[in-house]
């Protein structure tokens, strides 16, 4: 199999040369220049550009979009026998697509070459062959609905690995009891995943390994001596981001993980993702293997293959719920996941309740939650999430650097509802009860030239509550785990801020969240490709042999089949004193006994053996290359 090739057309397109642009861009005689790229990922240009293809074209261009996916074709494959199409026509088609723009060869680090349909062409053929390629699921009753999923339990995940740190082994392992005791506290149900070997490649998961992997695909942790620590600036600009966006960054990373093991699926995920109602998984696999081409007859083969790749996961990871209609099992996206939008959860507020209960929205925003979660403990999700306010969270708060009157007006400033009166006191209370006369904290000071600057940033909703607290007119405390995201919030309102010795939590506040290693860059080949390339050492082959059907000596015949053989050409051929002409791809020619054979597959594709001996009149068919 070809190795996993994502790269976008954009990004093949800036490697070519002007010339070769040009040569491409003749092509497509109604457009001009650069435009030609950016039409080839229209859905509507390719309505009317399919038109310009022949049957082998669209052929190679239906099989490596949907049954291919983002697996690159190797010279291997190549000389296969799963292409849809005969060798050597299927590389003139391939040869015609990379004339047009629409398939590139590419290289990847270890130097091996692949040809691939860049991701946004792909998807731009795919919706212009796949719109409403089955009708939604009609009659569905609910039998599952989501559970809180990927985001909540990776936040929370999150939480205690900052409130109780996460210890490794002398090997390097997670210890198993820091292991067990959270995967108690997580929603992530590991047996979902048995059969899903792109991310549970060990056997027996737990929620908490499952979880754990997302946190490193999504560049939230980092190894340190003895332990796993989180990675603050990452870790903030995803928190900093809406609830959908968190959900949407998480997908694609679970997302890319999957196809890296099953990069067949590609399509497929892309038409799920294009899903607004509920969609029986009957009809689904019928549909897939009616438009790939393949027996119905296998739909449940297909149907149990998701499940356990695909559907199952993505139920427990929170983005799937199930149903049950005519057909069988029917899912549709859950309110958890990227596709579904939801309400808006800063018009929100929480619930403050007089036994210490505080009910949060899941869809709060994640960085407010962050801060919620340093004084308070998560005991419950449901509609909602029940965080429980006492004195030994409180404690843990203020060990963090919050005061008492912080949390009041922390508590005070979302809440749908004024605070009871017995949570500020015991607040207070037990501030009084845990502290001395002398406190000591780490945190940044903010000072700006004046106080109009100051009225101004404290009253910005976006910078406002990265303030722990006013000091005088001009002064601000900030935390050190706050200081990444204020600082790109100042430079963006036009105030960017001069840093005297920078803490390491300021120290790159342009960090994003980095998912696995960096990228290397594909190297696209800078060459416009010749059709004659599609059938290597044509010029070398005697024009005697291919231009009309004639007999040969015994041993020229030999030769010549040998070189069909090799070059994995057809021949046409009579029997000796017969008018009917055959056609035969042959495979091998060997010696039995002091005769020669060759063999090979028929226009049926039928296994044939024949006597070199029962060949009369025989020419190498050679492929139309205008």
């Amino acid at each position: 199999m070809g190795g996993v090739v994502m790269i976008k057309v954009k990004d093949c397109w800036d490697q070519l040369s002007s010339r070769v642009q040009q040569k491409i861009v003749s092509h497509h005689p109604h457009v001009s220049g650069d435009s030609s790229r950016k039409e080839l990922t229209d859905p509507l240009y390719w309505e009317s550009y399919l038109k310009e293809l022949n049957r082998d074209e669209k052929a190679v261009v239906h099989w490596m979009a949907l049954e291919r996916g983002e697996v690159g074709l190797s010279f291997r494959d190549l000389r296969g026998n799963d292409l849809p199409l005969r060798p050597v026509p299927f590389r003139v088609a391939l040869t015609r697509l990379r004339q047009r723009g629409v398939v590139y060869a590419v290289r990847q680090k270890w130097g091996e070459t692949f040809y691939i349909i860049p991701g946004d062409i792909r998807e731009a053929w795919l919706k212009s062959v796949l719109t409403d390629a089955t009708a939604p699921a009609e009659n569905v009753e609910v039998t599952a609905l989501a559970p809180p999923g990927s985001v909540h339990d990776l936040f929370h995940l999150m939480v205690m690995i900052d409130r109780d740190g996460l210890p490794l082994t002398e090997k390097g392992d997670v210890r198993r009891r820091a292991a067990q005791k959270m995967d108690v506290e997580l929603e992530t149900e590991g047996e979902a995943f048995a059969d899903a070997r792109w991310i549970n490649r060990n056997g027996g998961p737990t929620g908490f390994h499952i979880v754990f992997q997302i946190a490193e695909w999504c560049g939230l942790l980092t190894a340190e001596t003895g332990r796993w620590a989180l990675k603050r600036q990452a870790l903030d600009t995803w928190l900093t981001m809406s609830y959908k966006g968190a959900a949407a960054y998480v997908y694609q990373q679970v997302k890319r993980a999957l196809l890296q093991e099953n990069p067949r699926l590609a399509a497929v995920l892309w038409w799920m993702e294009q899903q607004s109602e509920w969609v029986s998984v009957r009809d689904m696999a019928l549909m897939w293997l009616q438009k790939t081409e393949k027996p119905e007859r296998n739909w449940k083969a297909l149907a149990d293959a998701w499940m356990k790749t695909c559907l199952r996961p993505f139920h427990s990871l929170g983005w799937i719920d199930w149903g049950e209609c005519l057909s069988g099992t029917a899912w549709r996206w859950s309110v958890f996941s990227p596709f579904v939008e939801g309400k808006d959860a800063v018009e929100q507020r929480w619930f403050v309740q007089p036994n210490f209960e505080w009910l949060i929205p899941f869809n709060f925003p994640l960085d407010l939650r962050w801060k919620a979660a340093q004084f308070a403990d998560l005991v419950q999700t449901d509609r909602l999430c029940t965080y429980v306010l006492s004195g030994d969270s409180v404690k843990r708060g203020l060990a963090k650097g919050w005061t008492a009157e912080d949390i009041v007006q922390f508590l005070k400033r979302y809440s749908a509802v004024p605070l009871p009166q017995n949570v500020v006191a015991s607040i207070r209370q037990w501030e009084k009860n845990l502290i001395g006369p002398v406190r000591l904290e780490r945190v940044l000071l903010m000072s700006c030239e004046d106080e109009h600057i100051a009225r101004q940033l404290s009253t910005d909703p976006s910078i406002g509550p990265s303030f722990r607290r006013r000091l005088g007119g001009r002064h601000f405390v900030v935390d050190e785990q706050s200081a990444g995201r204020l600082v790109r919030q100042l430079e963006a309102a036009g105030y960017p801020p001069f840093t005297i010795e920078r803490s390491g939590a300021a120290e790159d506040a342009s960090s994003q969240p980095v998912a696995g290693d960096k990228k290397h860059r594909l190297q696209v080949e800078n060459r416009y490709p010749e059709l004659t390339e599609a059938v290597p050492g044509l010029e070398r082959l005697p024009k005697l042999w291919t231009s009309t059907m004639r007999l040969y000596h015994p041993s020229t015949l030999i030769k010549l089949v040998e070189r069909a053989v090799e070059m994995q050409l057809e021949l046409e051929w009579r029997r000796p004193r017969s008018d009917r002409c055959d056609i035969l791809r042959p495979i091998r020619v060997f010696n039995t006994d002091g005769v020669w054979k060759v063999e090979g597959l028929d226009q049926k594709e039928e296994a044939k053996e024949i006597e070199l001996q029962h060949i009369g009149e025989v020419r190498i068919r050679v492929p139309e290359l205008t």
